[in-house]
């Protein structure tokens, strides 16, 4: 088994317009959707965000006629501990092969809306943020992988060394993550869309650091051309680091595929 995508978004998405037709043509490989799932979506108008199962089922039954048999179906939960017990509730009554863990919001405030440099300076929302994130893995459990560590900060210009002053928050969100064999993600377009490759690169040495060994690759895309995007500098910062395996889950199983560059997407 070769590694593979393991975030992307389709039209199930609410900020996505592509068809996972368009994903199919571009791979031969596993093919695996994490739409979101965030209720009280605060970019919205606190509208919930719950992908449609039946027809997504749907779709994939028909792709799979000229496209064969490689669909996976994950989800990105978007958590916050008010909306606990619906995420729970929607996990339960669907099969997945992948849950990928988020935090989007403070709860009335999503992080990458503009208002958030208004609200917080950065010494805060790093507190708030961390404190949210490791709450939430110790809540859910279940999850497969911690998506975007950075994705609280993405509004601000952040140093490694304003990082580094809270590397005992991460060193305990890490530990935890741990113990639920949860992967760490390189989301490839917090690094090289975002500018936050340099964070990444602080935070590797530092999971590794506290026995951290599980990663994954997340494009993030929201269209079909993302798809992969960046994988061979995110296989390349892997490899400065001594990482000769990369996580993927199928029925949340993990697998451990082989790193390999070049990244291929056929």
């Amino acid at each position: 088994m070769k590694y593979f995508d393991q975030h992307m978004h389709t039209h199930f998405s609410y900020d996505s317009k592509e068809q996972l037709e368009n994903y199919a043509k571009k791979t031969e490989g596993y093919l695996i959707t994490t739409e979101h799932l965030d209720f009280k979506n605060p970019f919205i108008n606190y509208q919930d965000n719950i992908p449609d199962y039946q027809q997504q089922s749907i779709e994939i039954e028909k792709l799979k006629v000229e496209y064969g048999d490689r669909f996976l179906r994950g989800v990105e939960v978007g958590y916050h501990p008010d909306d606990h017990d619906q995420i729970i509730a929607y996990i339960n009554q669907h099969a997945f092969d992948l849950l990928v863990l988020s935090f989007h919001k403070d709860g009335p405030n999503e992080f990458m809306d503009e208002n958030i440099l208004q609200i917080y300076h950065l010494e805060k929302l790093m507190q708030e943020y961390f404190t949210l994130m490791l709450e939430g893995i110790k809540a859910f459990k279940q999850a497969n992988i911690l998506a975007h560590f950075d994705y609280g900060l993405r509004m601000f210009d952040v140093t490694i060394d304003q990082l580094a002053k809270h590397e005992d928050q991460l060193c305990l969100i890490f530990q935890e993550m741990i113990k639920n064999d949860m992967a760490l993600e390189l989301n490839s377009k917090s690094m090289y869309r975002y500018g936050n490759k340099h964070l990444y690169e602080y935070v590797i040495p530092v999971y590794q650091s506290v026995g951290g060994q599980l990663f994954s690759l997340g494009s993030d895309s929201h269209v079909a051309s993302d798809l992969g995007l960046h994988f061979d500098e995110s296989v390349a910062l892997l490899h400065q680091f001594g990482v000769k395996e990369l996580a993927v889950y199928i029925k949340q199983i993990l697998h451990k595929v082989p790193l390999e560059n070049p990244y291929s997407l056929i």
